[in-house]
């Protein structure tokens, strides 16, 4: 009888403990910061760690992560969410440039808690849902929108209760916030003539702030091929239009590309006869050089590409690395990867071995080397991104453009 008992307790033990039961009172506050009639509580409270970087393979460890509660005078803020009302929140930041006590509380979703007539005032910016919560600045550095960040559960021990670094934030996609008044202007573009950009990030703002740019595509179903235009939102007038390009006209390659040299070189701002700020097409540009990227797989694989390219591009590579970079031809190696090993050029540049390759079906050449972990590699990863960047410049002086396949005639 003795046995059953215990069985059954550690049973009950078991499911308690799984199931985020909290034996010692719950969640812990461990810090309170304070602004006006608003305080900032940091709890930790202890999960499962199976979604965290869990190296123990122990199917009960557990980790420690932060949720937020926000106090008006003393009494916590709870919001209305679809199926009752939650006060604990995976964010919480005073918002340092606004005109009076504000603070932004994130989860799934998206609020401003400001305070008006001595109570409370709770506004919802986005709606909790499986989507996540992003906040981005439209006018962060250099006056044009920053990386967003993405509200996740995380342990945020040591990062300021504070948010500042523009004044127009994006937030959900849906809203746009503009700190200095706490003004909000709602509106979403999911797509401009047909353009679907309603899962893309801020690109670039007009000059005025009026209007942001977004990355929009459209699927041609009947050749299997993608469109692509700049969709320009324009919360203020709730409207969106679209500025096509031709990818191989403008050379672009990716959604890295879309930078201020490149946007400012193929588009330009105006106002129309209304006054309102209009992007369009720049025409009789010259023509913008082929530019390679470096891409990242995770942290195990980094890879320097060049698009459009023409077999004698990575001889041309090759030889720049050569001379610029003192790169010696190894013997020629087989690859498991089908089609490959004859393309492949193996060459050492320091004390790493990297490969020269040239993908005929994709049209590129690749200058990569495969690691158990990059950061474990620093220099030879810094080795590359320094030959990409030198060769771009390369490139960027008009030097091999006949190497592409698109290039124009001279």
């Amino acid at each position: 009888m003795f046995k059953v008992i215990v069985f059954a307790a550690i049973g009950l033990l078991l499911v308690l403990g799984l199931s985020g039961f909290a034996w010692f009172g719950g969640p812990k506050a461990v810090a309170r910061e304070s602004r006006g009639p608003f305080a900032i509580e940091t709890l930790i409270k202890r999960i499962s760690a199976g979604g965290f970087p869990n190296t123990s393979g122990n199917p009960f460890e557990r980790t420690e992560v932060t949720e937020f509660r926000l106090l008006h005078r003393g009494k916590p803020i709870a919001v209305t969410v679809s199926g009752g009302t939650i006060d604990r929140f995976w964010e919480a930041r005073f918002l340092e440039d606004a005109p009076r006590p504000a603070v932004l509380l994130a989860g799934t979703g998206l609020w401003l808690v400001t305070e008006e007539n001595g109570a409370a005032k709770i506004e919802e910016l986005k709606e909790q849902d499986t989507s996540g919560a992003l906040m981005q600045w439209l006018d962060g550095a250099d006056g044009q929108p920053t990386k967003p960040v993405d509200v996740g559960i995380r342990d945020a021990r040591g990062e300021p209760r504070s948010y500042k670094g523009g004044t127009l934030l994006l937030l959900g996609r849906g809203a746009v916030l503009d700190v200095r008044t706490l003004a909000i202007q709602r509106y979403r573009p999911y797509q401009a003539d047909g353009f679907s950009a309603s899962n893309d990030d801020a690109r670039r703002l007009s000059p005025g702030r009026s209007q942001y740019v977004l990355l929009g595509q459209k699927s041609n179903r009947d050749d299997d091929t993608t469109a692509y235009a700049m969709v320009v939102a324009d919360p203020g007038r709730q409207l969106a239009y679209a500025v096509p390009f031709d990818r191989k006209a403008t050379r672009w390659v990716d959604v890295n590309a879309i930078d201020a040299a490149w946007f400012n070189h193929h588009f330009a701002w105006s106002r129309d006869a209304s006054g309102y700020e209009k992007l369009a097409l720049r025409t009789g540009v010259p023509p913008y050089p082929w530019l390679g990227r470096v891409v990242n797989f995770g942290s195990i694989m980094a890879e320097y590409h060049l698009y459009e390219a023409t077999p004698a591009l990575q001889q041309a590579l090759l030889a720049f690395l050569v001379e610029r970079f003192d790169a010696k031809v190894l013997p020629s190696r087989t690859t498991d990867a089908p089609g490959k090993a004859d393309t492949a050029i193996w060459l050492r540049m320091g004390t790493r071995a990297y490969e020269l390759r040239y993908e005929p079906k994709d049209r590129e050449v690749l200058l990569l080397f495969p690691s158990v972990r990059l950061d474990e590699e620093a220099d030879a990863f810094a080795r590359l991104k320094e030959a990409a960047q030198v060769f771009n410049a390369v490139l960027a002086t008009g030097q091999h453009r006949d190497l592409f396949d698109d290039a124009p005639a001279k």
